[in-house]
């Protein structure tokens, strides 16, 4: 339908979408994994914010509101908290969901691999409605969202974790620190990119290490580190500190 003739009617939009419930209405609003969240948090590698960004619908996944996970597209739209007054808002203003530019008010949305958007801060029955609204008119993408996305440095956690395993399962006397630093920030009016790298620093204070064992570890040399002490020579390292 070309939205220059369409027409918006609040109660044809839910009854349209109960008579024939488009793909994917079916599916549950997911919960924002804010334990992954909070595990991986200090191992970022990228973190970019963007004030005008476009998402596919279909990547809009669920949201950080535990009121609303759980709950299907479709009973959403028919019997969400505030529904009946934003189907209401959207017949009164068509334009809001199409025309370029920042969305006011805004709708924000925060991804962990830039594939699932999950709403950040608000905007859960706006995205509901242009799920159902946008189907009817053969659309698939908003424009003008505010927009976070991390990725985090998960290669480096892993091998940083079985490290750990190691040291505490042999009781290997030395000490580990993990430092992130940021090495990249690039930035204009509404877009900003945050780049990090993440290192593990080594303490041998009683000498059970190599010599020459650099300090500052990357990504490579704790898995580097962590192939020697998994190795059977790696007790004759502590012949030197007496243990």
């Amino acid at each position: 339908m070309d939205p220059i003739h369409f027409s918006p009617d609040a109660a044809d939009l839910l009854a349209r979408a109960k008579a024939a419930p488009p793909h994917g209405s079916g599916e549950r609003l997911l919960p924002f994994p804010q334990g992954r969240f909070a595990a991986m948090a200090p191992f970022v590698l990228t973190h970019r914010g963007c004030d005008d960004a476009p998402l596919n619908l279909f990547q809009g996944v669920g949201t950080r509101d535990p009121d609303y996970t759980g709950m299907t597209w479709l009973e959403f739209l028919e019997r969400g908290r505030h529904m009946p007054a934003n189907r209401q808002w959207w017949a009164d203003n068509p334009g809001y969901y199409t025309e370029p530019g920042r969305k006011r008010p805004a709708m924000s949305f925060v991804s962990l691999d830039g594939t699932d958007g999950y709403v950040d801060a608000d905007g859960e029955h706006r995205t509901c409605i242009a799920r159902f609204d946008f189907d009817h008119r053969v659309l698939r993408t908003l424009t003008g969202l505010s927009l976070t996305d991390w990725r985090f440095d998960e290669v480096f956690k892993g091998r940083l974790d079985r490290l750990t395993e190691l040291i505490r399962s042999r009781r290997i006397q030395i000490e580990i620190e993990h430092q992130k630093a940021l090495v990249e920030r690039s930035d204009n009016p509404g877009w900003k990119l945050d780049c990090y790298v993440n290192t593990l620093q080594v303490v041998d204070p009683a000498g059970c290490l190599p010599a020459g064992l650099p300090e500052t570890l990357d990504s490579a040399g704790v898995l580097a580190l962590t192939r020697s002490l998994s190795r059977p020579h790696w007790r004759r390292w502590f012949r030197r500190g007496g243990t």
